[in-house]
């Protein structure tokens, strides 16, 4: 073996760059770096959970304001109810199949088999 083959007179070869000294912190905040801004974009806490927090926020922002609307106009009814007596008389009417005392029904039509007979107001 001559002296340029033996593996202790071979040349060295340069280290590559990235494993210098200098380059290796680099490399490593680099890394981390890397790391945190993925952690921030997909993680439990990140960009796209606090989208999805924000459009159920708004969904239920939605909601609420429908259900208190809702709430408004059954509130109105249950007082008309409870002393309106016009309306009281319409639900009877439309609702419960009503007649005064002295009203006579025309039905137009085929009435339905299973329809029982129209109830005066104040008979049972």
């Amino acid at each position: 073996m001559t002296e340029a083959q033996h593996p202790v007179h071979a040349r060295r070869r340069p280290r590559p760059a990235w494993r210098s000294w200098p380059a290796r912190p680099v490399l490593f905040l680099a890394l981390l770096v890397t790391l945190l801004v993925a952690h921030a974009l997909i993680g439990e806490q990140g960009v796209s959970s606090g989208l999805n927090t924000r459009r159920t926020y708004q969904r239920l922002r939605v909601d609420v304001s429908t259900l208190r609307a809702e709430n408004v106009r059954l509130r109105l009814e249950a007082q008309r109810l409870r002393g309106d007596l016009a309306t009281i008389e319409a639900v009877a009417r439309e609702e419960l199949g009503l007649i005064l005392p002295g009203e006579k029904v025309f039905l137009l039509g085929d009435a339905p088999r299973n329809s029982g007979p129209v109830r005066r107001a104040g008979h049972r």
